[in-house]
């Protein structure tokens, strides 16, 4: 049996917002999977994908608490080179900054993926599925019962340039 790992929707309000979701690729009811739902806000301010994995464990039944959780994320800070330019690792090695602030900026799935394999017992294993699109996700996983995560922009608004900073290597 295996949990996929997609890439999880920011800023959901509501238990409707974020455990029910209509497949626009398939005919007949909706898929409804009862994942335990808690809102990010007033906890996790920029930690969605946090929360996000923090729900699906509980799903599971193998969810520490959400301070554990938070504390086994791979995180970094923000440093700057000695020519003044601000430098960090790529969200796809850690989480940017803190979530448990407004100030921090996120992580990609790679990390989230170490994070849930750290909690779910076998034979449940995270798969990052980043690039695979909404229609097989939702035919081959969600329609079957199969829980996801998908990072989308906040909003579902199109990306556009904004805080930016010099990529560190795994060296620093």
């Amino acid at each position: 049996s295996f949990f996929y790992l997609f890439t999880s929707p920011c800023r959901a309000n509501t238990v409707e917002e974020s455990r029910f979701f209509a497949n626009p690729y398939s005919e007949g009811l909706p898929t409804l999977i009862d994942v335990p739902f808690y809102s990010q806000l007033d906890i996790l301010p920029t930690g969605c994908e946090t929360v996000s994995a923090y729900m699906l464990l509980e799903y599971y039944g193998c969810a520490p608490s959400l301070s554990e959780l938070v504390s086994s994320l791979d995180k970094a800070d923000f440093s700057y080179l000695p020519d003044g330019t601000l430098a960090a690792p790529s969200p796809d090695e850690a989480y940017i900054g803190d979530p448990w602030t407004d100030e921090g900026y996120g992580c990609y799935a790679p990390v989230i993926v170490r994070l849930l394999s750290l909690y779910l017992p076998d034979p449940l294993q995270a798969v990052d599925m980043s690039g695979t699109s909404m229609e097989d996700l939702t035919t081959l996983y969600t329609d079957q019962g199969i829980p996801a995560l998908v990072w989308t922009t906040m909003y579902m608004k199109e990306t556009y340039p904004s805080s930016t900073w010099q990529l560190l290597d795994e060296h620093g």
